[in-house]
């Protein structure tokens, strides 16, 4: 048992996740499946499970980091039980006496290692939401190593959280099927109902890591096969620090995505990111509340206000060509829920005069 009793704050950032398609990607990058089938349990458990497969990861893959979602409701529905779960918030769920601390949810990977999320009442630390009158509603829990705060209190709320355990799954394998466990101790009438949840896998081939960022990264880059958008990078600072973890600072970089809306009208995204190795990994903000900076007369720099957009990843294999991928921003998806993420294979567009070129 690997029970967390207390946990220190953490200062690392953490990437919110959101419900979008897998897609196949180079070593380092996120991949994400979701499963929205809905589901209801009282007096018992339920599994559910997402399979990825060996297309998704680079040979060789293993796990360096997972993140999981998912969208859930304790309620007190009285006799409509497991009847009231089908729509997240519906009728009825707010009456009644919803038993928060007999819930329970725990991940399973491919290679058996079990993790429990959230305990309930007769687990070994207690429940992990201590109220049984309480109704939290609808909520959206991300369970992360990257968060702040233990999983716990009295209702559930949404936000990012660390599990009851560690997600220790590192050095494991991520093909195949995982298997979240959803359970409710006593049959009252009052289930814990699922709306679906995503699982989000980093990982590492193990013969990854050869190419090293250089100030000839200073460049544009496009996805042929998406012509009209592209990125700009402009190295700030190399990295004193390797792949492998030597010891120093990552490098910074500034990179800027010309992208477009739902609508297809064009718009641009920026940020600055760290260098490590091959890899660089940018929060990207952008202005998108119609409010401006307009270009043209008048414009004005002072107006824009950036919404937090996504954090990106790009993985350089050569100078030449790369893979990037990304996450968006929970709060910018809250108001643009169309977005959907995918990957972009950059090619190289120019070499800056001065650098050494790319060739």
């Amino acid at each position: 048992m690997n029970t967390r009793l207390s946990r220190a704050i953490r200062f690392s950032f953490f990437v919110f996740l959101t419900l979008v398609l897998a897609f196949t990607v180079q070593a380092g990058a996120i991949v994400s499946r979701s499963n929205t089938d809905s589901a209801g349990v009282d007096g018992g458990t339920i599994n559910r499970e997402i399979t990825f497969l060996a297309e998704d990861f680079a040979a060789d893959a293993m796990i360096t980091n997972v993140d999981i979602t998912i969208d859930f409701e304790k309620i007190g529905g009285g006799d409509l039980g497991i009847a009231a779960c089908p729509q997240l918030g519906g009728l009825g769920h707010q009456g009644g006496f919803p038993f928060n601390i007999e819930m329970s949810m725990g991940l399973i990977s491919p290679g058996g290692t079990s993790r429990v999320l959230v305990h309930h009442l007769f687990g070994p630390d207690g429940a992990t939401y201590t109220s049984a009158f309480i109704s939290g509603g609808p909520v959206t829990v991300t369970f992360s190593e990257n968060a702040d705060t233990l999983v716990g209190g009295q209702i559930p709320v949404s936000g990012a959280f660390l599990p009851v355990e560690d997600l220790g799954f590192n050095g494991e394998s991520p093909v195949g099927t995982w298997t979240v466990v959803f359970g409710d101790f006593f049959n009252q009438g009052d289930p814990l109902c699922v709306g679906g949840f995503s699982i989000a896998i980093t990982s590492e081939s193990a013969g990854s890591g050869g190419f090293e960022v250089g100030n000839n990264m200073t460049a544009s880059f496009a996805d042929l096969s998406q012509l009209g958008q592209g990125i700009n990078t402009e190295i700030l600072s190399l990295p004193t620090v390797g792949k492998d973890g030597e010891k120093g600072e990552p490098g910074a970089v500034v990179v800027y995505w010309y992208t477009f809306d739902l609508l297809g009208f064009p718009t641009w995204a920026f940020g600055v990111g760290t260098i490590v190795g091959d890899t660089m990994v940018v929060d990207m903000v952008i202005d998108y509340d119609g409010n401006g900076p307009f270009f043209g007369p008048g414009f004005n720099p002072s107006q824009f206000q950036g919404l937090p957009f996504a954090t990106i990843t790009i993985i350089w294999a050569t100078c030449a060509q790369g893979t990037m991928s990304w996450v968006f921003d929970s709060s910018f998806l809250s108001l643009n829920p169309g977005f959907v993420a995918y990957t972009m294979n950059l090619v190289r567009l120019t070499n800056v005069s001065g650098l050494t070129p790319c060739i």
